[in-house]
């Protein structure tokens, strides 16, 4: 996924649970572009990625990666819970 942001724009994602992405292209600087991972993505709630177009549910390859790695973050965790890890 990319977004461009113009100089002086910035780019602020919050999770419910406090954690910031938070990107700011300084003013007088070129148009920037950012490249964000589907594993970063993944970290942040499936109703804030439903809200920006990136649910399971999306149709797009991009929300599918997000979503596959939400469920494998999700296996590794029930895993580790029960001391399978």
């Amino acid at each position: 996924m990319e977004i461009s942001l113009r100089p002086g724009e910035a780019l602020r994602i919050e999770n419910e649970d406090g954690s910031i992405m938070t990107v700011f292209a300084p003013p007088g600087a070129a148009l920037w572009e950012i490249r964000v991972a589907a594993r970063e993505l993944a970290l942040f709630d499936e109703r804030l990625l439903t809200d920006i177009g990136l649910g399971p549910n999306a149709g797009n390859s991009f929300a599918t990666r997000i979503h596959c790695y939400r469920q494998q973050e999700l296996r590794r965790i029930a895993m580790s819970q029960q001391g399978l890890l």
